[in-house]
Order: structure tokens, then sequence, then C-alpha cells
């Protein structure tokens, strides 16, 4: 079956998310920066045709959102934002279609894209006024009709 990290931290001043490997999301449809597979502790690429079941994923999140739950861990920093992003990837790993299209997308980032768009943000020119435009040609096209005239009967 699934194979488990043994990474798991001690303590929230390690710093879980140092663990959490890197995915493309920026439009945060499933766990934003982060790999779901990774928050709860499955590392996707050592799995192969063999991913964690439901049950498995659930035992994960039971373990680690009893560890990481806010309410035990009061004063600690970034402790509610870790809970949050342990039941976000638990909700995305559980749910059939998006699990499927999850995994799609991982393995097809460019799909990203075309469905979801990206946060690169393009800053075209300034628009042109189209009369000023359509008037600026209107008065070169007279311009060069008087001037081939007028070499005409010189």
């Amino acid at each position: 079956a699934g194979k488990k990290d043994d990474e798991i931290p001690n303590s929230l001043n390690d710093k879980p998310e140092d663990n959490w490997g890197y995915y493309y999301d920026p439009k945060n449809e499933f766990c934003g920066e982060y790999d779901c597979y990774k928050i709860l502790g499955f590392d996707y690429e050592t799995f192969g045709r063999s991913p964690p079941d439901t049950k498995m994923i659930t035992q994960s999140y039971r373990m680690l959102s009893r560890k990481f739950h806010p309410d035990k861990n009061r004063g600690k920093e970034g402790a509610e934002e870790r809970f949050v992003k342990i039941n976000k990837a638990h909700k995305v790993l559980t749910s059939r279609r998006r699990r499927a299209e999850y995994d799609y997308l991982r393995d097809n980032p460019d799909e990203y894209i075309s469905r979801y768009g990206t946060n690169v943000l393009f800053h075209y020119a300034p628009k042109s006024d189209v009369t000023m435009v359509a008037l600026m040609l209107l008065i070169a096209a007279n311009l060069f009709a008087w001037f081939v005239q007028k070499n005409k009967w010189q």
C-alpha cells in the first residue's frame, strides 16, 4: 500500500510545512502551495501504482488533526493555518472526483493553467483612442494624396 513518511515533526516549532513538498496551485483550488499527499504524510513519488486508500488517508488525518489542533496548541504561531491545511488536504484526497482531478493535474501541470488560469498578471499598453487613430490616418492619407497631386502637376 502507500508508503508513509516517518518525518512527522514532534512540535510546532519544527515547522511541518518544511516537509510538505511543493505543488503549483496559485488559485488555491487544492492545498495551495503544498502537496496534499505530503501534508498528510504520504509521498506521492514512492507509492507508485498502489496509492493510499481512503481509510489510510483518514487515519493519517485523524492523527495529524489531533496533534496540530488549535485548541491543543494555543498561542503557537501558525497552528490554525496548519490545521486548516490538514483539513483541506483530507477533503481533497477523500473526495473521489477532487482526488482524481488533483492526481491528473499533478501529472499534467499545463492543464491546471487551462482550467484555472494562472496568477500572472498581464499589463497591456495604454489604450489608444480609436477616433484619434482614425483621424490621424485620414490626415496622413490626405497629405499623401495632396503631395502626389502637387508633384504630378509640376
